[in-house]
């Protein structure tokens, strides 16, 4: 009885032990891939708004789990913004419009006022860039995530206004 007690306890004892370095190689790879994260988020930075978009979507969709997605996010609205600014200036404003519509569409809800006020120009730049009507369709995809909320609401009835009375 007393082999067996004993047999079992150094069983006992090597498991928790192997749990133990288990846990501590585990705990050592967190730095790792979390430095592995931020080399390839920096990375992205550096490509052009068109190839960044794609690197960003990759990103996300890889290190789904890491606190590096929220900037990534933002990074890949920006992206979708500056692609949209560029197809604007060359007047091509339906691939634009669709690149907006994406960055409003992909960012995840609710949205906190600095990102609002940032997707809130989206439809002011595609007004100043002529496109009155598309602006105020871009306008309508706001309505839901300013709802019940007065600041929001006033910010989009002032572009509202200011594309009616054509200033």
């Amino acid at each position: 009885m007393k082999v067996l007690l004993s047999v079992f306890s150094l069983l006992l004892a090597f498991s928790i032990a192997q749990a133990q370095v288990t846990n501590v190689s585990s705990k050592m790879e967190m730095p790792e891939l979390m430095l592995e994260a931020q080399i390839e988020f920096a990375r992205i930075s550096e490509v052009r708004a068109d190839e960044r978009i794609k690197l960003l979507l990759e990103f996300i969709k890889k290190w789904s789990d890491n606190p590096l997605v929220i900037p990534a996010r933002e990074a890949l609205l920006r992206a979708r913004g500056a692609q949209a600014e560029t197809l604007l200036k060359q007047q091509k404003i339906e691939p634009a419009v669709e690149q907006l519509q994406l960055a409003i569409k992909e960012y995840p809800q609710p949205l906190n006022d600095r990102i609002f006020g940032t997707m809130l120009a989206f439809p002011l730049t595609v007004y100043n860039h002529g496109f009155r009507k598309e602006a105020l369709e871009l306008m309508r995809s706001f309505e839901p995530s300013a709802e019940g909320q007065a600041t929001r609401l006033g910010q989009l009835a002032n572009i509202y206004l200011t594309a009616e009375a054509g200033t």
